[in-house]
């Protein structure tokens, strides 16, 4: 359970935003998709859907989970718990505690599965374009993987885990950095429609201005709060992405763009 956040006398606005850094997470690889897109017969079509399925499937699941909690563990047990999947699994079936390790490894192992797949094609494609190094744009021979993108991405999770210590520390640190660049994809849009009014766009907006506005509202309540209420998290995320712009013109500049 997240705690009420110190120093705000357990605001409940500060703890809500708290509370959406796991959130965040247990929702979070819908954009995987987009990552995948050069590889996927009619992207037009597939890429949208995929998002839209996936995000309702693990939408509906996380709601059921927590109602599930609520049914099994009563509330004063549920803020207590150190681990409420455990104790409410364990309420119904004494080995429950059991069963939940195990299915948390079984998601563990899917997520590093998806992260494997589509985080290195960021690289490989940044390669390719000469804006990052140029021997991660090698593919393998007999795969036809960016096997060098791919080993690039596991040691640098490896010194993540090693540098943070924790998975708390961790997801507050990714969800911090991630929901930035989601916020300025959506005010993109905005900036795109203004100058290039009549570009052909294959993916429309639905509900444009109010969804991507609403989108950004909430966004920006949550990476305010973030900074103040994981300041070490937040910071070290800006930092690393100050030191990305500064790689990014490097290489830029270098390709001679």
């Amino acid at each position: 359970m997240i705690p009420a956040p110190g120093g705000t006398g357990g605001n409940i606005a500060s703890a809500f935003g708290l509370a959406l850094i796991g959130v965040l997470w247990s929702y979070g690889g819908w954009q995987h998709a987009s990552y995948l897109a050069g590889e996927t017969k009619n992207p037009q079509r597939n890429v949208p859907w995929a998002m839209i399925i996936g995000s309702a499937a693990v939408s509906g699941i996380y709601l059921l989970i927590n109602l599930a909690y609520l049914f099994l563990l009563p509330v004063k047990e549920m803020a207590a718990s150190k681990s409420v999947a455990a104790d409410a699994v364990k309420a119904v079936f004494p080995w429950g505690a059991d069963l939940i390790a195990v299915i948390i490894a079984v998601s563990v192992l899917g997520t590093a599965g998806i992260y494997t797949l589509s985080a290195p094609r960021i690289y490989y494609a940044m390669a390719e374009d000469r804006l990052f190094f140029k021997s991660l744009a090698r593919v393998h021979q007999r795969w036809r993987t960016p096997i060098r993108a791919i080993l690039f991405q596991s040691a640098w999770a490896v010194i993540l885990l090693l540098s943070w210590g924790t998975f708390e520390d961790i997801i507050a640190y990714v969800v911090f950095t991630d929901w930035i660049f989601f916020c300025l994809t959506a005010g993109a849009i905005f900036i795109f429609r203004y100058n290039r009014k009549s570009t052909n766009r294959p993916y429309k907006t639905a509900g444009y201005p109010v969804t991507p506005l609403l989108f950004m509202v909430i966004v920006i309540f949550f990476i305010a709060n973030t900074l103040i209420e994981k300041p070490r998290q937040a910071w070290a995320g800006l930092i690393f992405m100050v030191i990305g712009i500064g790689v990014f013109y490097f290489f830029r500049r270098k390709k001679g763009g």
